[in-house]
Parts: structure tokens; C-alpha cells; sequence
């Protein structure tokens, strides 16, 4: 093991390696995602499952509303989920 290393680290608080960790993970979420910014980490996400209770519909409804682009989902690891601010969003704009 590279002792530089292992001495840097050291040298840090755990928050400071928390807050390193957090930025390399919304990163990699905004590449993999292309949210460039809009840091989807940092969003409330709901399951499928969530989000159909909440709306009372089913997984076909939810799955018809991202066809047509009404609530869009985010697949990350093969699950999907939706953010609490976009259901709200759609909510406010539909009344």
C-alpha cells in the first residue's frame, strides 16, 4: 500500500471524506444520467411502488405515463424510481 496515500487520508476529517465520497457519487450520477447539475442524489427518490400508491395507479399506468413523457422515471441499477419533486411538479401543473 502506497504509505502517501494512506497518510492523506489521515489527515482529513470524516466529514471532509463524507463530502468527497458525496461529490464523486452525484458525479458519476450526473454522467451516468445527464442531470449535469441538477444533482439527483440529492433529490427524495420513490420506487415504482411508492409512486404508484401515491397516485393510486398501477405499475402499467406509471409505465404508460413515462411513453408519453408525463412522469419520467430514473432506472438506476436496474430500478426505477421517481423523484418526489417531479410528482409535485406534475400534481401542481395538472390542477
Amino acid at each position: 500500500m502506497d504509505n502517501s496515500r494512506t497518510f492523506q487520508i489521515s489527515q482529513i476529517s470524516i466529514e471532509e471524506f463524507m463530502g468527497m465520497i458525496d461529490q464523486k457519487i452525484n458525479k458519476s450520477l450526473d454522467r451516468l444520467l445527464g442531470t449535469k447539475g441538477n444533482h439527483v442524489a440529492d433529490k427524495e427518490l420513490l420506487t415504482r411502488q411508492e409512486t404508484a400508491d401515491y397516485f393510486g395507479v398501477s405499475f402499467g399506468t406509471l409505465h404508460n405515463w413515462a411513453k408519453k413523457g408525463t412522469l419520467i422515471p430514473i432506472s438506476f441499477e436496474g430500478r426505477v424510481y421517481y423523484t418526489r419533486e417531479e410528482i409535485q411538479t406534475k400534481l401542481r401543473s395538472a390542477s
